[in-house]
């Protein structure tokens, strides 16, 4: 059986996420899209601290955030519990990733 080039999952709830991020853990390197009943936000707006906490309460991984999410976290002490997104990286990712209202820096 040939591989797909696109996989839709169907919700953006945690059990999507986890789908998504095995898809990529298996190889799979085309495209995703998670169909969900959530608005599109703009960068500017939740979704990147929703992937923050989502990391932030053990979740989603950093790869999951990257890789699924397109956004760029980094660890800043594991003691204090402590993260934060990276701008740059995720504008980058982003973009990568089709979100239309996304642009890469200059």
């Amino acid at each position: 059986m040939a591989t797909p080039e696109r996989i839709v999952i169907a919700g953006g709830g945690v059990a999507a996420q986890r789908c998504a991020f095995k898809l990529r853990e298996l190889g799979f390197d085309g495209t995703l899209t998670m169909v969900c009943g959530e608005e599109k936000a703009t960068r500017e707006s939740g979704p990147q601290t929703w992937v923050l906490d989502d990391v932030v309460d053990g979740l989603l991984s950093l790869e999951a955030a990257r890789d699924v999410y397109g956004v760029a976290i980094e660890l800043i002490d594991a003691d204090a519990d402590a993260y934060r997104i990276e701008d740059e990286a995720t504008a980058v990712l982003r973009h990568g990733l089709g979100h239309v209202n996304d642009e890469p820096p200059t």
